[in-house]
């Protein structure tokens, strides 16, 4: 497959299906279904939440990823949550927002077509934030038997809701129940980072951290890329990121990988900086 040719691509979602969200209007959920036939047993799937610092932002971000993991054989869920400058909402409302629509996919996993027990979360900035946060945050009282996501793919994402992180000033006094840095539990699904070396919003440190916290009990992989600022996977990175994102999916829901082209002269990839512990940490 010729990433070049992906990420100058325009694909729409095939369908969509809607939640009530925290503002009790009924919000989208754009689909982009497995490249599976019809009959085939229930296939893994990914939700994927847009960024734009709980204020903007669209599915639309992550179109073009979303057509790429389909080849996996993976459906991707986009949902449409609640931000401040279209909805006049709260951070705290993207989150339940990110609950209600996590919660409204597992109902619908068979319509779907999808395994409820292999579904992965992922995004980008603050909706890397969303993801992380179902997999570390105590659900709100109404969601009922939470599943957390099996795998976490996340870009430059917001982890530390810190006064020294991002965010503490919108979230309050009670950042610390929304920030997933400081809520990782002993069930952490595995895990993808990644980090530009110069993001001024999300730190390297910030992700050696999360990572170093989750290799107690699970897999997490960190990767740096030298002089990418925040948002880079968007653009510049879209080919870098992709691949990677793409491997560890196929990796952590056992899929059968893709291969890419390489670039006319060899590959002239941004160079990365890796991390080497991918497995728990030794007793």
């Amino acid at each position: 497959m010729d990433p070049q040719v992906v990420k100058v691509s325009e694909p729409i979602p095939a369908s969509e299906f809607s939640y009530t969200s925290s503002l009790n209007r009924e919000f989208p959920i754009h689909v982009f279904p497995a490249n599976s036939t019809a009959g085939s047993p229930p296939v893994p799937a990914i939700v994927m939440f847009h960024g734009g610092s709980w204020r903007t932002g669209t599915p639309r971000q992550f179109y073009r990823q979303a057509s790429v993991w389909n080849r996996l054989g993976v459906t991707v869920l986009l949902p449409v949550y609640a931000v401040t400058e279209t909805h006049g909402s709260t951070p705290h409302q993207s989150i339940e927002d990110a609950f209600r629509a996590w919660q409204a996919i597992h109902q619908n996993a068979v319509a779907l077509g999808i395994d409820p027990m292999a579904i992965a979360a992922g995004g980008g900035s603050a909706g890397g934030h969303l993801a992380a946060a179902l997999a570390t945050l105590t659900p709100p009282d109404f969601i009922a038997d939470h599943h957390r996501p099996s795998a976490l793919v996340l870009f430059n994402p917001v982890i530390d809701n810190s006064p020294e992180g991002y965010g503490a000033d919108r979230l309050g006094d009670q950042w610390r129940s929304y920030s997933p840095l400081h809520n990782i539990g002993p069930a952490h699904p595995p895990t993808l980072i990644m980090l530009g070396s110069r993001d001024a919003l999300i730190p390297v440190e910030t992700g050696e951290r999360y990572c170093a916290e989750v290799r107690a009990s699970s897999r997490c992989e960190l990767i740096i890329y030298p002089d990418a600022t925040h948002g880079w996977f968007n653009d510049p990175g879209f080919i870098e990121t992709l691949r990677d994102s793409t491997r560890f999916i196929a990796e952590t829901l056992s899929l059968e990988p893709i291969e890419f082209a390489e670039p006319a002269g060899g590959d002239v990839s941004q160079p990365r900086l890796r991390s080497e512990d991918l497995a728990p940490a030794a007793e």
